[in-house]
């Protein structure tokens, strides 16, 4: 399970303190973006128009982007120091966020739908606040991008759904569409299985790193979690039992990595599950488990409970607490 890390050097850099950003939901029903600080309290709680999802951290600059939960016609720009939203972006006409970005070089790459559901991407520019350009990719449901670290290209989760929340029933088709550095197509590899939808991503100088949701009849006792590497890219299940899989019940929501090994969660199931190097998979129980990130040698777990975990990559947690909003949906760090 060995890898490069999966943060950037900047991230990494200078005396900074890792600040844990997600977003919830007060009791009242609002919306909000939050990150916990040093202090493990609430650094910052900003107020959003709707219910959020996912995040793009820049990985030079104080700068990221959260974005609204599919099918979304919002995205923020924020700093991390201090939560501020400076601006606030619609998607390019005619198109929806589904609630996923990344940073490759100086712009930011997100993954988008359409009236449709066919997939793209947008390429957004924070030098003129434009959207540069869209690339339209094979199938319907794009869902979370990422970048390789190293700059050498992107992955795409194509779940195969359409721009509804829910689905059922095992008529789709989902893939992993593996980008060079332009954005042109390289490599399409369809879901391992009918039913399963590639959904959530994280990726490390060798590998890609896969989180299923399987939309059967029954809950699944099949792997829901692969790697594929980025240059001889093939389907290749973490190791679990069957009942582990069992547990986490048919979905996978966060996909975090690291020089550490390999974390996901499922909020369906209640459990995170890591994987060390060459120890046997973990399980630890946490009720409502979605938000995830992770650094070089910490791990962060938000749940709709509000509680969270910090804990150190050799297993032992650091810090836990509890804020008055429910965790929803992703997690991100950045380094301030």
């Amino acid at each position: 399970m060995a890898g490069a890390a999966c943060v950037s050097p900047w991230l990494r850099a200078g005396e900074r303190h890792p600040r844990w950003l997600s977003t919830g939901r007060d009791r009242d029903g609002r919306y909000w973006l939050a990150g916990v600080g040093r202090g493990d309290d609430l650094a910052f709680k900003s107020p959003l128009p709707g219910r959020a999802h996912g995040f793009a951290v820049a990985p030079d600059r104080p700068q990221a982007l959260v974005f609204a939960r599919r099918p979304g016609n919002w995205a923020g720009v924020f700093s991390p120091l201090d939560g501020r939203i400076s601006r606030w972006l619609e998607p390019p006409r005619d198109h929806l966020f589904v609630g996923h970005g990344c940073w490759l070089e100086d712009r930011c790459w997100v993954a988008l739908g359409s009236e449709s559901s066919d997939a793209r991407l947008g390429i957004w520019s924070p030098v003129n606040g434009h959207w540069t350009d869209r690339i339209a990719l094979p199938g319907i449901g794009a869902h979370e991008v990422v970048a390789h670290p190293g700059g050498e290209g992107l992955a795409v989760a194509v779940g195969g759904l359409d721009n509804s929340v829910r689905a059922s029933g095992e008529a789709f088709r989902s893939a992993l569409i593996l980008l060079d550095g332009l954005g042109r197509v390289r490599t399409t590899l369809t879901s391992p299985r009918p039913g399963f939808s590639v959904r959530h991503l994280d990726a490390d100088e060798d590998h890609v790193y896969v989180g299923l949701q399987y939309y059967g009849p029954d809950r699944t006792d099949l792997p829901l979690v692969y790697r594929v590497a980025w240059r001889d890219p093939a389907w290749q299940p973490l190791p679990a039992e069957p009942w582990q899989w069992l547990q986490m019940n048919s979905y996978i929501a966060s996909v975090v990595c690291g020089p550490w090994g390999v974390s996901v969660s499922s909020p369906k199931g209640h459990h995170v599950m890591h994987w060390r190097f060459e120890a046997p998979v973990a399980m630890e129980p946490m009720r409502d488990v979605a938000a995830l990130a992770g650094t070089n040698d910490r791990l962060w777990a938000g749940n709709g409970l509000g509680q969270w975990r910090r804990s150190n990559t050799s297993g032992s947690t650091a810090r836990s607490g509890i804020v008055p909003l429910a965790w929803d949906n992703h997690g991100a760090v950045a380094w301030v």
